[in-house]
């Protein structure tokens, strides 16, 4: 429905309802997904279209090689968006077998200098999961204007106990814009999808022909006689206006449509605290209560214990599940009531691993894949029902006696493999530096146990979240490696990165992922180590250490009890300013600045609602450029606002004609930023 239409008029072409002219005139008519065998792609007959309405039919479709598809697409002309989703089923009376399936595939035509925008993933230049340098090559958007005849191809490819992160290497969100001009029309398109991936935007015979082709990495996928699968669902938006339109389309999708709500109203950034990074597992509920008055003071809502909080500790204790009578004697409820009774929620961690030996994979080994030899911790298994209801019931069952408000879930790490897997006192370190990485052919040769765990994981997140309406579920895979459509719609919030210790690499990885992501997710953490003492890596905790986090989920960690009165005052007085400007962060987001290329180059981006309210940020790391004016946009330029310094509280009037012309006029001096919020005078 969103590509294929009946020549003689009987369906209404889609496109020319949600995408501008000159992008509908280029989409060729088509099934809008494909399917490989060893001879080549298959062929499809259209049979019937069943179920028609104005935003929704399902179309059939037969191939001579027994298999047939039925594609159900549904229209949300709102948000100018087509979400299509394809079955396929084995109709012949042997298994059929296909070398590759792509839930997304589009034709257009008449392409006049193609251009695509999209975003690096969560790894670093170097390839490991988490960023270092700076600026980062992590959740860096990026321009690609490609060259008849060479492809541009892109994957998930991650690393490590991430290798299967589906935002490892990119994000998958995609923008594609078929005119050169740079206010042209386009869409933005995705799967939802939590697994390994791989994306082609291609030239066809002729440099103005493009194919676009998305699918699940998987290269032996067998269907048994009489089986069926779904592909992932496949999301197209259309927008006006060039890369700064579709950005804004794409983040407006998300947070109206796929984003859960939160306590039955639309989820808003949280400020929460989290106990990693800064303490290990090495903690007791002693140690922990000064934190959970320090947070109390400052307007944290949401007080997180990370992985350790079971016994065994992390990570040869996941799988215990069970509250560590040793770090908290008196149990996790009386805990629980202490950080209420100061206004504070409490979070846990959950893992989708387990060490062997561990009470849950003893009691039900059933419940974990069956590895090869040498790989550890265990993985756990979202394809079998009776596991998935097993995991819905005991994180309830917490949510229930704990008065859970918060749940870090992890449950996209993988086994590694090598020699070290059975040393005793093997940690996770140990075998990613001898790792032999997983790969889900290991355990699922035909390729259709990888569809039926990301179903039942999507199972369990929505109806623990359908069950638990106070309960803030946060997407975390090491930090950034599983951001797509299929985690997105199914979280209220994400941590961004591992890589948390300095506030300019965090901004970056905040507004980069902006450019696709509402601010509701994307949390980063300002960090207190146990032996913090010189403060240098936070630039002494002043305003930019603060303002490092700001543009996402505002997270504190560690030791904030050690803070001296004058930046707990600091951290109050921020905390305070983000819960004025949170809900701008999933408003309109314009990137004021490039992305920085270096040390010297300054950052900056803007929030709005419309010509209403909104912020910018403004970061200065080092070089000779102490002063910049910053065009804002959607600016009415007929008004004029009053433009304040958060830090300060001094602001003035200035003309929305200058705001939008010469620009907002920053001073910034080296290693600082600069939070700015107006309004209309």
């Amino acid at each position: 429905m969103i590509l294929d239409y009946d020549q003689a008029g009987q369906l209404p072409v889609l496109p020319g309802l949600i995408a501008s002219a000159a992008v509908a005139k280029r989409l060729q008519p088509g099934c809008g997904f494909a399917v490989d065998q060893a001879a080549g792609p298959v062929d499809w007959t259209r049979i019937s279209v069943e179920n028609q309405r104005d935003d929704e039919c399902t179309i059939v479709y037969r191939s001579a090689t027994g298999l047939d598809a039925v594609c159900t697409a549904r229209l949300l002309s709102g948000h100018r968006v087509a979400v299509y989703q394809t079955t396929l089923t084995n109709t012949s009376a042997s298994a059929v077998t296909c070398t590759g399936a792509a839930p997304l595939s589009l034709r257009l035509t008449d392409v006049e200098g193609p251009r695509i925008k999209c975003c690096s993933g969560a790894a670093n230049a170097c390839g490991w999961p988490h960023a270092r340098e700076y600026p980062p090559d992590a959740f860096r958007p990026r321009e690609i204007v490609p060259h008849f005849p060479r492809p541009v191809m892109f994957s998930s490819d991650g690393v490590g106990e991430r290798r299967t992160g589906s935002s490892a290497k990119y994000l998958p969100l995609f923008m594609f814009c078929p005119e050169a001009a740079w206010d042209s029309p386009g869409f933005f398109f995705g799967l939802e999808w939590s697994g390994m991936w791989e994306a082609g935007i291609t030239f066809g015979d002729a440099p103005d022909v493009i194919d676009i082709r998305v699918g699940p990495k998987v290269s032996n996928l067998m269907l048994e006689a009489g089986a069926s699968i779904a592909l992932p669902a496949a999301h197209i938006g259309f927008f006006e206006n060039g890369f700064e339109s579709g950005t804004n389309a794409c983040r407006r999708y998300i947070y109206d449509c796929l984003t859960p709500h939160y306590q039955g109203k639309p989820t808003l950034p949280a400020v929460a605290y989290s106990v990693w990074p800064g303490f290990e597992d090495n903690f007791t509920q002693d140690d922990l209560f000064p934190h959970v008055d320090a947070a109390a003071e400052m307007g944290v809502e949401m007080f997180m214990v990370d992985a350790g909080w079971y016994a065994g500790g992390y990570p040869h204790g996941l799988g215990d599940w069970e509250v560590d009578l040793e770090k908290f004697p008196d149990g996790y409820e009386a805990f629980s009531a202490y950080a209420r009774a100061r206004g504070v929620g409490v979070g846990l961690y959950v893992d989708g691993t387990a060490w062997p030996g561990t009470k849950l994979p003893t009691a039900h080994p059933e419940f974990y894949y069956d590895l090869p030899e040498r790989y550890r911790p265990l993985k756990y298994n979202f394809s079998r029902r009776d596991a998935c209801d097993h995991m819905i019931e005991m994180i309830s069952s917490w949510c229930e006696r704990f008065d859970l408000r918060y749940l870090r879930a992890d449950f996209y790490c993988d086994p590694l493999g090598g020699k070290k897997a059975f040393v005793h006192g093997c940690t996770r370190w140990d075998l990613i530096d001898d790792a032999i990485l997983f790969d889900w052919d290991m355990i699922d040769p035909h390729g259709t146990m990888r569809f039926a765990h990301f179903e039942g994981l999507y199972y369990v997140l929505e109806s623990v979240t359908r069950r638990n309406p106070d309960l803030m579920l946060e997407l975390n895979n090491g930090g950034g490696n599983n951001i797509d459509l299929g985690t997105l719609g199914r979280h209220h919030c994400s941590w961004l990165s591992d890589n948390s210790w300095n506030p300019f690499t965090c901004s970056f990885a905040q507004l980069g992922a902006n450019a696709f992501v509402p601010g509701n997710y994307l949390a980063m953490a300002l960090s207190v180590s146990g032996n913090d003492d010189t403060r240098a890596t936070e630039c002494d905790y002043s305003d930019i250490a603060f303002l490092g986090r700001m543009a996402g989920e505002f997270m504190l960690a560690g030791h904030i009890a050690k803070w001296p009165a004058d930046v707990r005052s600091r951290g109050r007085h921020w905390i305070g300013v983000f819960k004025r400007i949170r809900h701008l962060l999933v408003k309109e987001f314009y990137r004021l600045l490039p992305p920085p290329q270096s040390e010297a180059d300054w950052d900056a981006a803007q929030f709005c609602d419309g010509p209403e309210t909104g912020i910018v940020f403004v970061f200065r790391r080092t070089g000779e450029t102490a002063v910049q004016r910053l065009r804002l946009r959607a600016i009415d330029s007929d008004r004029d606002y009053r433009v304040t310094d958060e830090a300060t509280g001094d602001g003035g009037i200035v003309t929305g004609h200058e705001l939008a012309t010469e620009g907002l006029r920053v001073e910034l001096a080296v290693s600082s930023a600069k939070l700015f919020s107006y309004c209309p005078a």
